[in-house]
């Protein structure tokens, strides 16, 4: 694998990271895919949309399947929206026809109303600093030492970690060697304690054996974006440890800490 980061690219178009760029988007899931596609056809996008939009799809998606906790298929147009925002972060050459076929699969599973649902992000001046890539490529660096460029379930804290957690990622997946970065699995589990009030990651029980199932053989990191008490990524540990790893060793880690240690 040969990954090159969109945020890579995004500091050598612009010649810097613009600290102060505003994450607030107000639309619907219809309106970003339409959007993203545009993009992909163009032979100089717009990098913030290919940047911003994929984690905007999968938030929908996320957001869906808890409030509809019984929707048909719900959890598998999850794992098809990871799969997609991870080609278009990787530039691959199909994610066109793959966003058309998730709307139209969203649509016949009789989800069509998330197509039009609002979807919402909230201007987070931290959660942009925290997709720094020189903060990404540090962390993936880290990792690789820790984990020995050996497989991993890579669970990023959502939403605010998807972005960030998508390049960490591929970053970490790139220094692997001998074809073993497909063998590393990445998915994402809502955890928010500000904007959501979220007790706990919010997962199925469907969603707990398929990470349970993709942990074998694959060393597990729980990732966020930022970190400043701790208590998110402390409580995330604790919840995945308990109820979903039955104690195994998770590695917790973030872009940015707060109190300047990891």
């Amino acid at each position: 694998m040969d990954y090159k980061s969109l945020f890579d690219r995004l500091v050598e178009r612009e010649g810097k990271f613009d600290y102060d760029y505003n994450l607030y988007y107000n639309g619907n899931l219809e309106e970003v895919i339409t959007r993203v596609s545009e993009e992909l056809g163009r032979c100089s996008p717009n990098l913030y949309n290919l940047i911003l939009d994929p984690p905007r799809i999968i938030r929908a998606f996320v957001n869906y399947k808890i409030e509809n906790p019984w929707a048909f298929e719900a959890e598998s147009l999850i794992k098809s929206s990871i799969n997609l925002g991870l080609d278009i972060y990787k530039c691959e050459p199909c994610t066109a026809e793959e966003l058309f076929e998730l709307k139209d699969w969203t649509i016949k599973t009789g989800n069509g109303s998330l197509l039009r649902n609002p979807l919402i992000q909230p201007a987070d001046s931290t959660t942009w600093k925290s997709t720094f890539p020189g903060r990404s490529d540090k962390t993936a660096r880290y990792l690789t030492e820790q984990l020995e460029k050996k497989p991993v379930l890579f669970i990023a804290l959502s939403h605010g970690g998807v972005a960030a957690g998508m390049d960490v990622y591929l970053r970490y997946c790139d220094s692997m060697m001998d074809g073993k970065e497909g063998k590393s699995v990445f998915y994402t589990a809502r955890l928010s304690t500000d904007k959501s009030n979220d007790a706990f990651p919010c997962l199925s029980d469907n969603e707990k054996r398929y990470l349970k199932d993709k942990s074998i053989g694959r060393k597990i990191v729980i990732f966020d974006e930022d970190s400043f008490s701790g208590v998110t990524l402390k409580r995330a540990k604790r919840f995945f440890s308990d109820e979903v790893f039955n104690g195994k060793s998770l590695e917790t880690v973030a872009n940015f800490y707060g109190n300047a240690s990891r």
